[in-house]
């Protein structure tokens, strides 16, 4: 339980169901009576039976309505849902989808019913993993009463129901739901393998399903140009682990995943928003997940041979046999179940970038519930499951979707990074050795001048004439990428360097300014280019490392600060930090500026009227140094005072800082004690001034 509280952010959890669908009859019980009105999602709109009258809720006694839907952009139409809730006063809403391309506005759904004592309840049986790995809006942080969902899909645990809550006056009747209503052994081999998917999507879940939804986009497209009819183009496909496609054309769902099965690819027949809304409708599209060859490591370039046999098999009719033993040829390369704790994360995937990508991964519409449990706000770390172990978890919590400011080489694409956690223990050790003096010997080494840096970390694959999948891309003059490469905004300055390294993360940040130490090359930093002065293009300059990927931000639970990367731009930090929380950051108010040099140099802007500059809410930092060893490290340093890195925390807090390092992320932390409430631990936005 302690494992599954720390997974969602919960002051609660129990395991004992055999199933999502017992999970969603507890949450019936404990929320609603018999005869009392449930809205929930209709089958069109990909909604499941265990939220309708032929499920759970109807074995409650539950009268049920429809949620109303933009069947088009398979999202809520909120003014019709208003308005509908107003007029039918449902004791709860049930959010229970089969078919889960993009988030719900769980906020805007509870604010609507919460006035007459409305419940919200959330069936993330799809979704479960998604939300402990950070990649979809946690439910219980905008609102929802119970969070129900499945521990095997997602989740990637052994078949069975979990269920998570906040409110202490739920306790007595979710439990007694449970036992003895509804469960009576719940199977300790069950437990202990839950435990053990638990603890292990703790320590991977952020990368897992981060190339998991990666994957999904990336095969989205793939199957796009392939010629199949791809569900919603005009939204970038999904924001989660499926695919939808409309085969009607192709002799409809049910024949198609028969064909596919025959061919060893499995796919589900499923409803379509436009097919009939009755039991006996014949399926009109499939539904595909990349859960499964994501943990075994597929990425984008089997995806996307995946698709080319399904064309093969559907569109062009070869014969089946041809492309199943093509199928096994494909599958007996990834013979290893990653994301293990004896296996650990697989190499980088290297998916297509798609065109014009829209920043967020998700949007959610609102900054979270504020209202949390006090417990659930409590740090806790997952017991030891062995002597001498203690899983960690990963503190990232990315929200926006890396973007290219130079056209990329179609076939030797960047994708969105693996979620890391800086290691701040690592960080002291490697500078309590260090005094001030030598940051900046040994930082000048390597240009010194010239590193004012903004890295992202995004997964890298090998490139022609590149790096190794494990490294940084490496684009040399005969590259076609390069002209696009060495220069900014200010195309009066363009650079000649040897080769400029596209870094995808702070190992590879260390990887590239030791090469530049040992071969002795002056080295440059670029992020978003938007500098006017002749910085990166310097005829001196023979190496950039180009930091544009680098642009997560998101809440270090850890840490209690907001974390942005510096290859981000004022324009993705504003709207990540607003839209998921509501706050923001004092700076310029220009959007396409890099944040990683705007905030070394201070950043001000409108807002520094009421809150000061940007740097005023610098709480840590983490640096790329070289001593004067010539060994190049990550270092982490804070403003707290018995920090021994402080003063490189402080040489960043507007003196420029490009003396001593490449900047590879920030902490950001309004001063005072840490906050319990995130949306507090920064300011808050003044709409008058946006």
């Amino acid at each position: 339980m302690e494992l599954l509280k720390e997974a969602f952010g919960a002051g609660w959890a129990d395991q004992r169901m055999l199933g999502g669908m017992a999970g969603c009859m507890v949450a019936y019980t404990a929320l609603a009576r018999p005869g009392d009105l449930m809205m929930s999602v209709p089958p069109p709109a990909g909604g499941d039976s265990s939220g309708r009258s032929d499920g759970p809720g109807g074995a409650r006694g539950l009268r049920v309505a429809d949620i109303p839907f933009d069947l088009d952009e398979l999202e809520v139409d909120l003014d019709a849902f208003r308005r509908e809730a107003e007029r039918l006063r449902p004791r709860l809403v049930s959010l229970n989808q089969t078919m889960v391309l993009f988030p719900l506005p769980v906020r805007e759904l509870k604010e609507t019913v919460a006035p007459w004592g409305g419940r919200l309840y959330f069936d993330g049986a799809h979704q479960a993993g998604l939300i402990a790995g950070g990649c979809h809006p946690n439910p219980l942080d905008e609102g929802a009463d119970i969070l129900t969902g499945s521990s095997g899909k997602t989740f990637s645990g052994p078949q069975g129901g979990i269920i998570a809550w906040n409110d202490p006056d739920l306790t007595e009747p979710v439990s007694t739901a449970i036992f003895p209503v509804l469960t009576g052994s719940h199977q300790m081999n069950r437990v202990a393998a839950l435990a053990v998917a638990t603890a292990e999507m703790l320590e991977f879940g952020a990368d897992y399903m981060r190339r998991t939804v990666a994957n999904a986009r990336s095969f989205a497209r793939s199957l796009a140009d392939q010629g199949f009819r791809v569900l919603c183009a005009n939204r970038g496909y999904t924001r989660t682990h499926q695919v939808m496609a409309d085969v009607r054309s192709l002799g409809g769902g049910l024949a198609v995943a028969r064909t596919l099965e025959e061919a060893n690819i499995m796919v589900n027949k499923m409803l379509l928003p436009s097919d009939p809304d009755s039991p006996d409708a014949e399926p009109g599209g499939i539904r595909i997940g990349t859960t499964e060859v994501t943990r075994l490591g597929f990425g984008a370039a089997e995806l996307d041979a995946v698709a080319r046999l399904m064309r093969r098999a559907l569109i062009e009719r070869e014969p089946v046999n041809r492309i199943r033993r093509e199928v096994e040829d494909l599958r007996s390369g990834f013979q290893t179940l990653h994301y293990t704790f004896g296996t650990g994360a697989p190499a980088p995937a290297v998916p297509p970038n798609p065109p014009n990508p829209p920043s967020p991964l998700w949007s959610p519409p609102n900054p979270p519930n504020p209202q949390r449990s006090p417990r659930s706000l409590q740090a806790r770390r997952p017991p030891d499951l062995s002597p001498g172990r203690a899983p960690s978890r990963p503190v990232r919590r990315q929200i926006g979707r890396p973007s290219v400011p130079q056209p990329m080489q179609p076939t030797q694409p960047i994708v969105p990074p693996p979620p890391r956690r800086s290691s701040p223990l690592k960080g002291r050790a490697a500078m309590s050795s260090l005094s001030r003096r030598k940051f900046v010997a040994g930082s000048a080494t390597v240009g010194a001048a010239s590193l004012v840096a903004q890295p992202q970390e995004a997964a890298a694959g090998a490139a022609a004439g590149g790096a190794p999948r494990s490294g940084p891309a490496v684009v040399t003059k005969d590259d076609p990428r390069y002209p696009t490469l060495v220069w900014g905004s200010n195309q009066r300055w363009v650079g000649t360097p040897d080769a400029v390294h596209v870094v995808t993360s702070t190992a590879q940040v260390v990887a590239s300014v030791q090469e530049a130490v040992r071969t002795g090359k002056r080295v440059a930093v670029r992020s978003g280019g938007h500098c006017y002065e002749n910085f990166v293009g310097d005829p001196a300059v023979r190496l950039v490392i180009d930091l544009s990927r680098l642009n997560a931000v998101y809440h270090d639970r850890q840490r209690g600060a907001f974390a942005v990367e510096p290859g981000a731009t004022l324009g993705d930090a504003y709207r990540g930090l607003d839209k998921q929380w509501g706050v923001t950051l004092p700076g310029s108010a220009c959007p396409t500026v890099g944040i990683g040099g705007h905030v070394v140099g201070g950043g001000v802007g409108q807002l520094s009227r009421w809150h000061g500059a940007t740097v005023d809410h610098l709480y840590a930092v983490e640096v790329v140094v070289v001593d004067a060893n010539g060994t190049a490290r990550a270092v982490v340093a804070t403003r707290d005072a018995g920090d021994p890195n402080r003063d490189l925390w402080w040489a960043h807090t507007g003196g420029g800082g490009g003396n001593f390092g490449v900047v590879t992320k920030y902490w950001f932390r309004s001063p005072g004690p840490p906050a319990r409430n995130r949306r507090n631990c920064c300011p808050r936005r003044r709409p008058r001034c946006w």
